[in-house]
Protein backbone atom coordinates (compact mmCIF):
# COMPACT_ATOMS: atom_id res chain seq x y z
CA UNK A 1 0.00 0.00 0.00
CA UNK A 2 1.55 3.03 -0.37
CA UNK A 3 2.50 5.80 1.66
CA UNK A 4 1.51 9.32 1.17
CA UNK A 5 2.89 12.79 1.93
CA UNK A 6 2.54 15.94 2.18
CA UNK A 7 5.30 18.61 2.12
CA UNK A 8 5.86 22.25 3.26
CA UNK A 9 8.44 24.00 2.71
CA UNK A 10 8.57 27.65 3.62
CA UNK A 11 12.01 29.70 5.06
CA UNK A 12 12.92 28.42 8.32
CA UNK A 13 15.76 29.73 10.88
CA UNK A 14 19.65 27.80 9.95
CA UNK A 15 19.20 25.46 12.76
CA UNK A 16 17.29 23.68 15.84
CA UNK A 17 20.24 25.76 17.83
CA UNK A 18 19.13 28.72 16.26
CA UNK A 19 15.42 27.68 17.53
CA UNK A 20 16.06 26.96 21.04
CA UNK A 21 17.86 29.72 21.57
CA UNK A 22 15.17 32.10 20.22
CA UNK A 23 13.11 30.96 23.24
CA UNK A 24 12.53 33.48 25.98
CA UNK A 25 15.49 33.01 28.50
CA UNK A 26 12.43 32.64 31.40
CA UNK A 27 11.55 29.59 29.98
CA UNK A 28 13.14 26.59 32.61
CA UNK A 29 12.58 22.96 33.27
CA UNK A 30 9.71 21.89 35.50
CA UNK A 31 11.28 21.56 38.90
CA UNK A 32 11.34 17.90 39.57
CA UNK A 33 9.22 15.89 41.53
CA UNK A 34 9.17 16.63 45.44
CA UNK A 35 9.14 13.39 47.56
CA UNK A 36 5.78 13.53 48.44
CA UNK A 37 4.55 13.19 44.84
CA UNK A 38 7.09 10.87 44.11
CA UNK A 39 5.26 8.63 47.38
CA UNK A 40 2.08 9.38 46.07
CA UNK A 41 2.65 8.45 42.32
CA UNK A 42 4.31 5.08 43.19
CA UNK A 43 1.77 4.08 45.12
CA UNK A 44 -1.04 5.53 43.12
CA UNK A 45 0.62 3.51 40.13
CA UNK A 46 0.70 0.68 42.20
CA UNK A 47 -2.96 0.78 42.75
CA UNK A 48 -4.05 1.27 39.15
CA UNK A 49 -1.72 -1.73 38.62
CA UNK A 50 -3.67 -3.81 41.09
CA UNK A 51 -6.60 -2.75 39.69
CA UNK A 52 -5.97 -3.77 36.51
CA UNK A 53 -4.69 -7.65 37.72
CA UNK A 54 -8.21 -7.41 39.54
CA UNK A 55 -10.12 -6.37 36.35
CA UNK A 56 -8.72 -8.49 33.64
CA UNK A 57 -10.93 -11.33 34.56
CA UNK A 58 -14.22 -9.35 33.63
CA UNK A 59 -12.21 -8.43 30.57
CA UNK A 60 -11.45 -12.13 29.56
CA UNK A 61 -14.71 -12.33 30.40
CA UNK A 62 -15.96 -9.94 27.70
CA UNK A 63 -13.40 -11.07 25.30
CA UNK A 64 -14.91 -14.88 25.08
CA UNK A 65 -18.11 -14.38 25.64
CA UNK A 66 -17.74 -11.67 22.54
CA UNK A 67 -15.51 -14.78 20.57
CA UNK A 68 -18.45 -17.09 21.17
CA UNK A 69 -21.32 -14.48 19.67
CA UNK A 70 -18.67 -14.15 16.94
CA UNK A 71 -18.54 -17.83 15.83
CA UNK A 72 -22.42 -18.25 15.91
CA UNK A 73 -22.79 -14.91 14.33
CA UNK A 74 -20.22 -15.94 11.57
CA UNK A 75 -20.89 -19.02 11.15
CA UNK A 76 -19.40 -20.85 8.36
CA UNK A 77 -21.65 -23.10 6.11
CA UNK A 78 -20.86 -26.51 4.41
CA UNK A 79 -18.25 -27.56 6.89
CA UNK A 80 -16.97 -31.18 6.29
CA UNK A 81 -17.53 -33.23 9.63
CA UNK A 82 -13.86 -32.65 10.71
CA UNK A 83 -14.31 -28.92 10.62
CA UNK A 84 -17.75 -29.06 12.13
CA UNK A 85 -16.32 -30.93 15.38
CA UNK A 86 -13.64 -28.75 15.37
CA UNK A 87 -16.02 -25.02 15.45
CA UNK A 88 -18.02 -27.35 17.95
CA UNK A 89 -15.07 -28.01 19.98
CA UNK A 90 -14.38 -24.73 20.25
CA UNK A 91 -17.53 -22.79 21.12
CA UNK A 92 -17.64 -25.50 23.86
CA UNK A 93 -14.17 -24.82 25.46
CA UNK A 94 -15.10 -20.69 25.40
CA UNK A 95 -18.46 -21.92 27.29
CA UNK A 96 -15.61 -23.46 29.76
CA UNK A 97 -14.17 -20.36 29.73
CA UNK A 98 -16.99 -18.25 30.25
CA UNK A 99 -18.36 -20.58 32.85
CA UNK A 100 -15.29 -20.74 35.35
CA UNK A 101 -14.66 -16.45 34.61
CA UNK A 102 -18.08 -15.30 35.16
CA UNK A 103 -18.08 -16.20 39.13
CA UNK A 104 -14.31 -14.93 39.79
CA UNK A 105 -15.14 -11.85 37.55
CA UNK A 106 -18.14 -10.36 40.11
CA UNK A 107 -15.70 -10.27 42.99
CA UNK A 108 -11.88 -9.69 41.05
CA UNK A 109 -14.25 -6.68 39.50
CA UNK A 110 -15.95 -5.20 42.77
CA UNK A 111 -12.24 -5.08 44.27
CA UNK A 112 -10.83 -3.64 41.13
CA UNK A 113 -13.40 -0.60 40.78
CA UNK A 114 -12.45 0.14 44.57
CA UNK A 115 -8.08 -0.11 43.87
CA UNK A 116 -8.84 2.28 40.51
CA UNK A 117 -11.09 4.71 42.90
CA UNK A 118 -7.21 4.82 45.70
CA UNK A 119 -5.41 5.21 42.46
CA UNK A 120 -7.07 7.93 40.98
CA UNK A 121 -7.17 10.27 44.82
CA UNK A 122 -3.30 9.22 45.13
CA UNK A 123 -1.92 9.75 41.96
CA UNK A 124 -0.58 13.64 42.29
CA UNK A 125 -0.73 14.56 38.72
CA UNK A 126 -2.80 13.77 35.43
CA UNK A 127 -0.56 11.49 34.30
CA UNK A 128 1.87 9.06 35.45
CA UNK A 129 5.43 9.52 34.96
CA UNK A 130 7.78 6.75 34.28
CA UNK A 131 11.68 6.37 33.13
CA UNK A 132 12.68 4.73 30.58
CA UNK A 133 16.34 3.00 30.06
CA UNK A 134 17.30 4.51 27.14
CA UNK A 135 19.47 8.07 27.16
CA UNK A 136 18.40 11.09 26.16
CA UNK A 137 18.26 12.23 22.86
CA UNK A 138 20.25 15.16 23.36
CA UNK A 139 20.35 17.30 20.16
CA UNK A 140 18.94 16.65 16.98
CA UNK A 141 22.41 16.45 14.41
CA UNK A 142 20.88 16.21 11.50
CA UNK A 143 18.28 18.82 11.90
CA UNK A 144 14.84 16.44 12.07
CA UNK A 145 12.57 15.42 14.47
CA UNK A 146 9.86 13.01 13.97
CA UNK A 147 6.76 12.33 15.33
CA UNK A 148 4.48 9.31 15.56
CA UNK A 149 0.70 9.20 15.77
CA UNK A 150 -1.36 5.62 16.17
CA UNK A 151 -5.17 5.10 17.60
CA UNK A 152 -4.44 1.70 18.58
CA UNK A 153 -7.71 0.40 19.49
CA UNK A 154 -6.09 -1.02 22.64
CA UNK A 155 -9.37 -1.24 24.80
CA UNK A 156 -10.33 -3.55 27.38
CA UNK A 157 -12.26 -7.15 26.72
CA UNK A 158 -13.66 -8.11 23.19
CA UNK A 159 -14.47 -4.33 22.57
CA UNK A 160 -11.95 -4.44 19.96
CA UNK A 161 -13.88 -6.79 17.62
CA UNK A 162 -16.71 -5.05 18.24
CA UNK A 163 -15.98 -1.60 18.15
CA UNK A 164 -13.38 -1.69 15.52
CA UNK A 165 -13.05 -5.10 14.11
CA UNK A 166 -9.33 -5.76 15.53
CA UNK A 167 -8.24 -8.88 17.21
CA UNK A 168 -7.91 -8.05 21.22
CA UNK A 169 -5.05 -5.65 22.21
CA UNK A 170 -2.89 -8.44 23.34
CA UNK A 171 -2.71 -10.14 20.08
CA UNK A 172 -1.65 -7.05 18.45
CA UNK A 173 0.57 -5.08 20.93
CA UNK A 174 3.85 -6.59 20.09
CA UNK A 175 3.08 -6.29 16.28
CA UNK A 176 2.44 -2.61 17.25
CA UNK A 177 5.44 -1.86 19.55
CA UNK A 178 7.43 -3.20 16.83
CA UNK A 179 6.55 -1.08 14.23
CA UNK A 180 7.06 1.76 16.58
CA UNK A 181 10.31 0.60 17.13
CA UNK A 182 11.13 0.48 13.14
CA UNK A 183 9.79 3.61 12.63
CA UNK A 184 12.02 5.13 15.50
CA UNK A 185 10.23 8.37 15.63
CA UNK A 186 11.78 10.92 18.02
CA UNK A 187 8.34 11.19 19.92
CA UNK A 188 5.63 8.80 19.93
CA UNK A 189 1.73 9.80 20.73
CA UNK A 190 -0.43 7.40 20.81
CA UNK A 191 -4.67 7.05 21.39
CA UNK A 192 -7.21 4.58 22.69
CA UNK A 193 -4.60 2.71 24.74
CA UNK A 194 -7.40 2.27 27.65
CA UNK A 195 -6.07 -0.66 29.55
CA UNK A 196 -3.28 0.07 31.79
CA UNK A 197 -1.96 -3.05 31.19
CA UNK A 198 -1.59 -2.53 27.71
CA UNK A 199 0.26 0.64 28.52
CA UNK A 200 2.36 -1.23 30.88
CA UNK A 201 3.39 -3.81 27.89
CA UNK A 202 3.77 -0.40 25.92
CA UNK A 203 6.71 0.74 28.50
CA UNK A 204 8.28 -2.50 28.79
CA UNK A 205 8.48 -3.15 25.07
CA UNK A 206 9.41 0.70 24.59
CA UNK A 207 11.97 1.83 27.29
CA UNK A 208 14.75 0.23 25.82
CA UNK A 209 14.96 3.04 22.96
CA UNK A 210 13.10 5.70 24.73
CA UNK A 211 13.73 7.74 27.09
CA UNK A 212 10.31 9.36 28.94
CA UNK A 213 7.03 7.91 29.37
CA UNK A 214 3.70 9.29 30.02
CA UNK A 215 0.91 6.73 30.93
CA UNK A 216 -2.69 6.94 32.79
CA UNK A 217 -2.95 10.38 31.39
CA UNK A 218 -6.29 12.04 32.01
CA UNK A 219 -7.41 9.08 34.39
CA UNK A 220 -10.82 8.52 35.76
CA UNK A 221 -12.00 7.08 39.08
CA UNK A 222 -14.53 4.63 37.57
CA UNK A 223 -14.83 4.68 33.62
CA UNK A 224 -11.97 4.80 30.60
CA UNK A 225 -9.19 7.25 31.00
CA UNK A 226 -8.13 9.82 28.38
CA UNK A 227 -6.56 6.74 26.38
CA UNK A 228 -3.65 9.22 25.44
CA UNK A 229 -0.05 7.42 25.51
CA UNK A 230 3.50 9.86 25.04
CA UNK A 231 7.03 7.89 24.64
CA UNK A 232 10.10 10.52 23.86
CA UNK A 233 13.65 10.53 23.43
CA UNK A 234 13.56 13.74 24.46
CA UNK A 235 13.54 15.35 28.12
CA UNK A 236 10.03 16.53 28.34
CA UNK A 237 9.11 20.33 29.93
CA UNK A 238 5.50 21.55 30.58
CA UNK A 239 2.93 18.30 30.49
CA UNK A 240 -0.35 18.67 30.77
CA UNK A 241 -3.54 17.41 30.11
CA UNK A 242 -6.37 19.60 28.54
CA UNK A 243 -9.67 17.93 29.80
CA UNK A 244 -12.33 17.59 27.04
CA UNK A 245 -14.90 16.42 29.60
CA UNK A 246 -17.54 20.08 29.69
CA UNK A 247 -17.70 19.68 25.91
CA UNK A 248 -19.12 15.61 25.27
CA UNK A 249 -21.39 14.60 23.71
CA UNK A 250 -21.03 10.75 23.97
CA UNK A 251 -20.34 8.93 26.61
CA UNK A 252 -19.76 11.97 29.23
CA UNK A 253 -20.45 10.02 32.23
CA UNK A 254 -17.59 6.93 31.27
CA UNK A 255 -14.96 8.10 30.08
CA UNK A 256 -12.39 11.10 29.93
CA UNK A 257 -11.34 12.79 26.30
CA UNK A 258 -8.65 15.02 26.02
CA UNK A 259 -5.60 16.58 24.97
CA UNK A 260 -1.64 16.11 26.22
CA UNK A 261 0.67 19.11 25.43
CA UNK A 262 4.43 19.32 25.88
CA UNK A 263 7.66 20.60 24.72
CA UNK A 264 10.45 18.55 23.96
CA UNK A 265 13.52 20.44 24.54
CA UNK A 266 17.40 19.58 24.35
CA UNK A 267 19.97 19.49 26.81
CA UNK A 268 20.19 23.00 27.49
CA UNK A 269 16.46 22.77 28.68
CA UNK A 270 15.38 25.02 25.72
CA UNK A 271 12.30 23.99 23.69
CA UNK A 272 12.86 22.42 19.89
CA UNK A 273 9.13 21.52 19.57
CA UNK A 274 5.85 21.90 21.08
CA UNK A 275 3.17 18.82 20.48
CA UNK A 276 -0.38 18.57 21.50
CA UNK A 277 -1.50 15.00 21.16
CA UNK A 278 -5.35 15.05 21.08
CA UNK A 279 -8.53 13.00 20.60
CA UNK A 280 -11.48 14.79 19.74
CA UNK A 281 -15.16 13.82 20.36
CA UNK A 282 -16.29 10.88 17.77
CA UNK A 283 -19.40 10.97 15.39
CA UNK A 284 -21.61 8.47 15.62
CA UNK A 285 -22.16 8.64 11.48
CA UNK A 286 -19.18 10.21 9.80
CA UNK A 287 -21.40 10.78 7.07
CA UNK A 288 -23.63 12.80 8.52
CA UNK A 289 -21.97 14.30 11.98
CA UNK A 290 -24.98 15.61 13.85
CA UNK A 291 -24.79 19.46 15.11
CA UNK A 292 -23.66 18.47 18.81
CA UNK A 293 -20.94 16.30 17.66
CA UNK A 294 -19.39 19.13 15.56
CA UNK A 295 -20.04 21.60 18.52
CA UNK A 296 -17.98 19.31 20.97
CA UNK A 297 -15.09 19.18 18.41
CA UNK A 298 -15.18 22.88 17.56
CA UNK A 299 -14.75 23.56 21.23
CA UNK A 300 -11.99 21.20 22.16
CA UNK A 301 -10.10 22.88 18.99
CA UNK A 302 -11.38 26.28 21.27
CA UNK A 303 -9.61 24.95 24.37
CA UNK A 304 -6.29 23.78 22.20
CA UNK A 305 -5.77 27.18 20.72
CA UNK A 306 -6.87 28.95 24.39
CA UNK A 307 -3.72 26.73 25.83
CA UNK A 308 -1.82 27.46 22.91
CA UNK A 309 -1.97 31.37 23.91
CA UNK A 310 -1.15 30.52 27.28
CA UNK A 311 1.93 28.72 26.23
CA UNK A 312 5.84 30.51 27.18
CA UNK A 313 6.71 29.07 23.37
CA UNK A 314 6.52 31.11 20.22
CA UNK A 315 10.05 29.85 18.38
CA UNK A 316 9.78 26.42 18.44
CA UNK A 317 7.23 24.68 15.95
CA UNK A 318 3.64 23.92 17.63
CA UNK A 319 2.36 20.39 16.43
CA UNK A 320 -0.88 19.07 16.50
CA UNK A 321 -1.60 15.42 16.02
CA UNK A 322 -4.46 13.10 16.94
CA UNK A 323 -7.65 10.93 16.00
CA UNK A 324 -9.62 14.10 15.54
CA UNK A 325 -12.48 12.33 13.92
CA UNK A 326 -13.89 15.55 11.40
CA UNK A 327 -13.72 15.56 7.85
CA UNK A 328 -11.88 18.18 5.42
CA UNK A 329 -15.36 20.01 5.36
CA UNK A 330 -15.27 20.42 8.85
CA UNK A 331 -11.98 21.73 9.48
CA UNK A 332 -12.26 24.05 7.20
CA UNK A 333 -15.00 25.74 9.42
CA UNK A 334 -12.78 25.40 12.44
CA UNK A 335 -10.03 28.30 13.94
CA UNK A 336 -7.53 25.75 12.45
CA UNK A 337 -8.04 27.11 9.24
CA UNK A 338 -6.72 30.32 10.61
CA UNK A 339 -4.00 29.39 12.37
CA UNK A 340 -2.48 25.94 11.43
CA UNK A 341 -1.65 24.12 8.20
CA UNK A 342 -2.68 20.52 7.27
CA UNK A 343 0.04 18.19 6.45
CA UNK A 344 -1.27 14.90 6.38
CA UNK A 345 -2.56 13.77 2.98
CA UNK A 346 -4.02 10.29 2.74
CA UNK A 347 -6.37 9.13 -0.71
CA UNK A 348 -7.53 6.57 0.76
CA UNK A 349 -8.80 7.72 4.25
CA UNK A 350 -6.75 7.01 7.83
CA UNK A 351 -9.72 4.97 9.29
CA UNK A 352 -11.16 1.56 8.10
CA UNK A 353 -14.96 2.45 8.16
CA UNK A 354 -17.98 0.27 9.62
CA UNK A 355 -18.38 -2.21 6.64
CA UNK A 356 -15.63 -3.81 7.73
CA UNK A 357 -17.24 -4.52 11.11
CA UNK A 358 -20.62 -5.45 9.80
CA UNK A 359 -18.57 -7.87 7.43
CA UNK A 360 -16.75 -9.50 10.28
CA UNK A 361 -19.68 -10.58 12.23
CA UNK A 362 -21.27 -11.20 9.31
CA UNK A 363 -24.03 -8.62 9.23
CA UNK A 364 -25.54 -7.08 6.22
CA UNK A 365 -24.64 -3.33 5.22
CA UNK A 366 -27.12 -0.97 6.26
CA UNK A 367 -27.57 2.71 4.99
CA UNK A 368 -25.30 3.92 6.83
CA UNK A 369 -22.37 1.39 5.87
CA UNK A 370 -22.95 1.25 2.04
CA UNK A 371 -22.53 4.88 1.51
CA UNK A 372 -19.15 5.06 3.75
CA UNK A 373 -16.19 5.54 1.89
CA UNK A 374 -12.92 6.01 3.60
CA UNK A 375 -12.49 8.58 5.98
CA UNK A 376 -9.70 10.44 6.78
CA UNK A 377 -10.34 11.21 10.41
CA UNK A 378 -6.39 11.46 12.09
CA UNK A 379 -4.71 14.51 10.81
CA UNK A 380 -1.67 16.36 11.70
CA UNK A 381 -1.02 20.07 11.29
CA UNK A 382 1.85 22.55 12.16
CA UNK A 383 0.96 26.22 13.63
CA UNK A 384 1.76 28.78 10.80
CA UNK A 385 0.01 32.10 12.97
CA UNK A 386 0.39 32.96 16.47
CA UNK A 387 -3.15 32.99 18.00
CA UNK A 388 -2.10 35.10 20.61
CA UNK A 389 -1.17 38.05 18.60
CA UNK A 390 -1.42 36.64 15.10
CA UNK A 391 2.51 36.70 14.62
CA UNK A 392 3.51 34.10 11.26
CA UNK A 393 5.54 31.89 12.79
CA UNK A 394 8.92 30.87 11.45
CA UNK A 395 8.04 28.15 8.95
CA UNK A 396 9.41 24.83 8.29
CA UNK A 397 9.47 21.79 5.98
CA UNK A 398 7.26 19.37 7.50
CA UNK A 399 6.54 15.58 5.74
CA UNK A 400 3.42 13.35 6.68
CA UNK A 401 3.61 9.92 5.85
CA UNK A 402 0.79 7.49 6.42
CA UNK A 403 2.08 4.05 7.84
CA UNK A 404 -0.26 1.66 6.80
CA UNK A 405 -1.96 -0.58 9.58
CA UNK A 406 -4.73 -2.61 7.93
CA UNK A 407 -4.57 -3.40 4.35
CA UNK A 408 -8.50 -3.28 2.77
CA UNK A 409 -7.76 -6.74 0.48
CA UNK A 410 -6.43 -8.67 3.31
CA UNK A 411 -8.04 -10.73 6.26
CA UNK A 412 -10.08 -8.70 8.45
CA UNK A 413 -8.38 -9.70 11.74
CA UNK A 414 -4.86 -9.42 10.45
CA UNK A 415 -5.11 -5.54 11.12
CA UNK A 416 -2.67 -3.92 13.67
CA UNK A 417 -5.37 -1.55 13.94
CA UNK A 418 -8.40 -0.05 12.79
CA UNK A 419 -6.52 3.42 11.64
CA UNK A 420 -3.36 4.12 10.05
CA UNK A 421 -0.22 5.62 11.74
CA UNK A 422 1.35 8.92 10.77
CA UNK A 423 5.20 9.82 11.29
CA UNK A 424 5.85 13.45 10.71
CA UNK A 425 8.89 15.00 10.16
CA UNK A 426 9.83 18.52 10.54
CA UNK A 427 12.97 19.37 8.68
CA UNK A 428 15.25 22.72 9.25
CA UNK A 429 16.84 24.54 5.77
CA UNK A 430 19.57 26.74 5.45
Amino acid sequence: MPEPTSSLKQEFPKSLEETSKSVPKEIELSKGYKWHQIIRDTIGYLFFNMASLCTDPPCKLHEKVTFLNLSLKADPKNLNLSEELKKLAKRAYLVGQISLLAPISVFTGSVGMVFRLLGYFTQSSEFNYKRGIAKEKTFPTDDKASVFFLNTCFIGGGYPLTHGGVLPWSARVNQVADNILKQNSDIVCLSEVYDFKAAKTLYNKLKNQYSHFYLNVGPHHFAAKSGLFVASKYKIQNPHFIDFHDTLDHNKGSCRRGGFAFEAIDKENKAIARVYSAHLEYSENDSKPSAQEVKARKEEIDLIIKDIKSSKVFNAPTILTGDLNFSEKEYDKTELIRYFQKTTVSTNGTWRSDKFIKKLWNEKPNDKTDKEEAFDLDHTFILKKSPKDSAVQPNYVVETKIIPSFDEKAEILSALSDHHAMETTITLTS
